[in-house]
């Protein structure tokens, strides 16, 4: 499947000129997963208890453009970023392409 993805970090703009996400870090690949195990003990209904709840880092493949040395800067200097974005501390956005077969 063809897809767009842009992430937008605050205070590090990227390169990508598509419209809507101007300045936001072009992605070539991301992985994110999540997953809950089910606990032993039964409810009441009869229905297994869910375990917590885990989530994987967010992981990013992108070209090398004009964010990548504030990245590197920013992940050696411990920079958290606390502003409120589209998906906790930043936006990730994807659409699928049209293409033609």
């Amino acid at each position: 499947m063809s897809f767009e993805a842009y992430l937008q970090i605050e205070g590090i703009p990227g390169e990508t000129l598509s419209e809507g996400y101007e300045n936001w870090i072009e992605l070539q690949d991301f992985d994110l997963s999540a997953s809950q195990t089910a606990s032993a003990t039964a409810t009441s209904a009869g229905g297994a208890t869910s375990g917590r709840a885990y989530l994987s880092d967010l992981l990013v493949r992108k070209p090398v453009d004009n964010a990548t040395p504030k990245l590197h800067e920013a992940c050696c200097s411990g920079k958290h970023f606390l502003s409120r974005c589209r998906f906790i501390y930043l936006g990730l956005a994807i659409r699928k392409l049209n293409t033609l077969r």
